[in-house]
């Protein structure tokens, strides 16, 4: 059922089909109400508005902090997989703080700049 010219590795028909689900899944969100709501939510939408800052700071966090709390946790418990979980859990609350602090800041400086910008288009349409 898959084109020849996708077959041959495994990978290849993998990443055939995905794309394949993935348009149905787009078309399902796309046209059903329902499949919509839990994007609609209030906690949706503000991880939407941090996602991007999420993306960039995520990485700086696990880096310094991560390591840190990371090899404390290795320490004190002994074992490998349970800091991974304790770290995620640890790590959270701090990467949703700074990235919302972040996201205040750039909006705040955001908003002055498209203030400053009305300022000199309101000074050339006048004449000062």
């Amino acid at each position: 059922m898959t084109p020849s010219s996708q077959k041959g590795t495994d990978t290849s028909v993998a990443y055939f089909w995905c794309s394949i689900a993935l348009v149905g899944l787009l078309l399902a969100l796309e046209n059903f109400k329902i499949l919509q709501n839990p994007f609609a939510l209030a906690a949706a939408k503000y991880v939407g508005d941090i996602s991007f800052l999420l993306y960039i700071i995520h990485v700086t966090i696990l880096l310094s902090i991560g390591i840190v709390i990371t090899v404390g946790l290795i320490r004190l418990t002994g074992r490998f997989t349970l800091w991974v979980c304790l770290e995620g859990i640890s790590l959270f609350p701090i990467l949703i703080t700074v990235s919302n602090l972040c996201w205040r800041i750039f909006r705040l400086a955001l908003l002055h700049f498209k203030a400053g910008w009305r300022c000199i288009f309101l000074f050339k349409h006048v004449g000062l």
